[in-house]
């Protein structure tokens, strides 16, 4: 059976929501679910910053009063429990490691569910890519909590109602109780709780699709017992749903994603590779994280390197001693590509950390420099792929780039004085007849006689 780690998937599954603030008990406010007050006060104006200005939302700026920090709950992430042959509280106590938490926000009659992540050190590879407007955010939240992500949507769905109805309705110690990540597409925001045999069930929130709200005829007694499951029903799960039901794999996507194989060996056969799982099977027939990196499998078992093409996208999957699927910017045979978190390869023109970047059609994906002609329009990109704006000098003459980086041709006004562009977009000086009439420049371009 495959290993898997629990994990919390920020991009997709869980869909927030609209509804009327609800009163949370004294009691649930310094629990080990729900403990945010404290720890979230201390960074509240990054927190007010970073949610207030989340795409999407406009104009809207969040005020302090809106924030109820005792509806904020504690998501574990990085928690291994598939691997486990037994679980009580003990052992999954110890194997909590990072979280994150959510917090709902009410603002002007909507629900802001947001996704609070603590600042991290930057990773060195990251000055390579990142420009200094990004880097100088990402050092001032470091070590600090602030919104990564926030969604509303048109129905209600409570997830701080859900745990304390669940709680109370079990009749559950809160603190020996925990919110874990999802468990790939089987189960969403799962609660890890202690039953009466003192080993560890946990609660689905929803799984498969099935959404308790008032919208859709929520009346408050939904919990089921058939949301309840065990260690085993999750590894069953795991096998069954997990890895190979992706149509992309999802790693960089999920906060703090862990090997779901730790254990195995490569083998190595003439050029090809395998990996061999303890008690002799081997991976095959999809994607597999191991040691933290997403690899693909044929269904011989064979690890699969170089350009794949798969689902109509391209991807990249290292060399033939590698195979590890690539993200972000990669060199490859001199050139420069880019691969979204999932690994798709990229084409077109991408915006990237705020600058934009043309990367050829859907069967080429090259970084372009130099000049380019898209759409019967020339643009300029730096020799970092970066397009150009304003003006540039290139083989000793000067072109004028519009905002929009396309070249511009023929009069020009810039800072209160007129250029002229020749229709190859070089400017022009001296004595210069255009039309009927004959006009000046000098040495700088500008028109002396406009």
């Amino acid at each position: 059976m495959k290993k898997i780690t629990i994990c919390l998937i920020l991009f997709a599954a869980i869909v927030f929501s609209v509804f009327n603030p609800l009163f949370l008990s004294n009691a649930y406010s310094n629990s080990s679910i729900f403990s945010g007050e404290t720890e979230l006060t201390a960074d509240e104006d990054l927190i007010l910053e970073t949610a207030s200005n989340q795409t999407g939302f406009g104009n809207n700026k969040f005020t302090v009063e809106e924030l109820d920090y005792n509806r904020a709950f504690k998501v574990y992430i990085n928690t291994k429990i598939a691997i486990q042959e037994t679980l009580d509280y003990d052992n999954l106590n110890a194997l909590l490691d990072e979280h994150v938490y959510y917090l709902p926000v009410y603002h002007d009659g909507e629900t802001y569910n947001m996704s609070l992540n603590l600042g991290k050190e930057i990773g060195e590879d990251a000055y390579d890519f990142l420009d200094q407007e990004t880097l100088d955010y990402l050092e001032r939240v470091m070590g600090r909590w602030h919104v990564v992500l926030s969604e509303k949507s048109s129905f209600i769905l409570d997830f701080s109602k859900i745990i304390t109805e669940f709680i109370e309705k079990k009749d559950l110690n809160i603190d020996r109780c925990f919110v874990l990540g999802s468990v790939c597409n089987g189960l969403s925001l799962t609660l890890a709780y202690e039953n009466e045999q003192g080993e560890i069930n946990f609660f689905s929130f929803y799984d498969y699709g099935k959404v308790p709200t008032e919208s859709i005829g929520f009346d408050g007694d939904w919990i089921d017992e058939k949301d309840i499951f065990t260690l085993s029903d999750i590894q069953r799960i795991n096998a069954e749903s997990c890895i190979f039901d992706y149509p992309f794999p999802i790693g960089n996507n999920i906060a703090g994603i862990e090997s779901t194989s730790q254990n195995g060996k490569w083998i190595k056969t003439g050029s090809k590779w395998q990996y061999r799982h303890p008690g002799d099977f081997y991976s095959k027939d999809g994607w597999e994280i191991i040691n933290n990196k997403w690899y693909l499998f044929d269904d011989e078992g064979w690890l699969q390197t170089g350009w794949q093409k798969l689902y109509n996208h391209w991807f990249y999957l290292g060399g033939v001693n590698d195979g590890a699927l690539k993200t972000e910017w990669q060199r490859i045979r001199k050139k420069w590509y880019y691969f979204t978190d999932n690994g798709v390869m990229q084409f077109g023109w991408q915006k990237i950390n705020n600058k934009w970047y043309y990367l050829g059609n859907e069967n080429d994906g090259v970084m372009k420099t130099g000049w380019v002609k898209d759409n019967g329009k020339w643009y300029f990109l730096a020799s970092s792929g970066a397009m150009k704006t304003g003006w540039i000098k290139d083989n000793g003459k000067w072109y004028y780039l519009a905002s929009s980086g396309a070249m511009k041709t023929g009069w020009v006004k810039d800072n209160g004085k007129w250029y002229y562009l020749a229709s190859s977009g070089a400017m022009v000086t001296g004595t210069q007849k255009i039309g009927n009439k004959t006009y000046k420049f000098d040495s700088n371009g500008v028109c002396l006689n406009p």
